[in-house]
């Protein structure tokens, strides 16, 4: 049975990963406005590299903890800590 607290975690990861797609999609909508000034289109840019480096760490996070659950498991299973 999954714990509530991973559920809660799991909700919030999908809520930040509709905010991302929305920060990429009106950034890459601003970056192809082709009237822009080179500035502002390096900014928008910027903002596109970071929200997809947001989006691989939370990734990355989620990763670690499921295979601390799958460890844990492990060790309850056999009954002594694996090193």
């Amino acid at each position: 049975m999954e714990h509530p607290e991973n559920s809660k975690q799991k909700k919030q990861q999908i809520d930040l990963y509709g905010y991302l797609d929305d920060v990429i999609e009106i950034s890459q909508k601003k970056l192809a406005i082709e009237k822009k000034a080179d500035s502002d289109r390096q900014a928008w840019a910027r903002i596109i590299v970071s929200a997809v480096q947001a989006y691989g760490r939370i990734i990355e996070l989620a990763e670690i903890e499921e295979l601390k659950q799958r460890l844990e498991a492990l060790e309850q299973q056999y009954g002594a800590k694996l090193t």
